[in-house]
């Protein structure tokens, strides 16, 4: 069921765009006494690209190949996405999905429904194909990025 709904996201979506972004508990250092508030914690995007339709095309033809029965079990580790992907039609969002390549689960605003245990590969192959690293040390990332930009 999951597969199939996110196919016919993709299929019907005018644009799909991939977001690399930090997370508020990049943030959080237990070590240092000069925290920040995770509820006024900056959102940095990193990396932003539009699906071609050659990537839309791919993305298709690997969610068909994905065995929609071998459903995963839910992750139990601190769910910190840094990855989005958004779907919109007509311009305006229809749904979005967080990702979080380190502990292999997903957030998705049109669904619930539990995942199939192959699509972490899958979405973890679209971004690689648009020029994305699945993996990174985000906490350095997020705190230096106001630094770096200024530069």
């Amino acid at each position: 069921m999951y597969v199939s709904l996110l196919t016919e996201e993709v299929k019907n979506s005018d644009t799909i765009v991939l977001i690399e972004h930090s997370y508020y508990l990049d943030f959080l250092d237990p070590k240092s006494s000069d925290q920040i508030n995770p509820d006024n914690a900056p959102t940095y995007i990193y990396k932003k690209a539009e699906l071609t339709d050659s990537q839309k095309k791919n993305l298709i033809s690997s969610l068909n190949s994905i065995k929609e029965k071998d459903i995963n079990m839910f992750s139990m580790c601190i769910f910190a996405p840094h990855h989005r992907i958004e779907f919109y039609k007509q311009g305006n969002i229809s749904s979005s999905m967080e990702i979080c390549f380190k502990c292999a689960d997903i957030e998705w605003s049109l669904t619930n429904y539990a995942r199939p245990i192959d699509l972490m590969s899958v979405l973890g192959g679209a971004f690689r194909n648009a020029g994305f690293e699945t993996q990174k040390d985000w906490a350095s990332l997020a705190k230096n990025w106001q630094k770096n930009a200024n530069e």
